[in-house]
């Protein structure tokens, strides 16, 4: 729950980012592909607007790639 609320100062993208990140891989492993297509298309597109700096848009990016393997792996069954 602390993650909604970020920290105080904190950029609220990078607060939705890893809301969104987190959302996509949880609905992912949950084997929700519906759910887990939603919150990844909208990861990717908060990505898009973002600089890409710093280690935990490094890790977001990462996760991001890692559940669009996972989407197209589940989407073929």
């Amino acid at each position: 729950m602390a993650a909604l609320w970020g920290s105080p100062g904190a950029d609220p993208r990078r607060t939705l980012l890893a809301v969104l990140v987190q959302g996509e891989v949880t609905a992912a492993a949950a084997g929700d592909l519906d759910a887990a297509v939603v919150a990844h298309e909208a990861a990717g597109r908060l990505l898009s607007m973002m600089p890409d700096t710093g280690d935990d848009m490094a890790a977001a990016r990462a996760a991001h790639t890692a559940v669009a393997k996972l989407l197209r792996t589940m989407k073929r069954q």
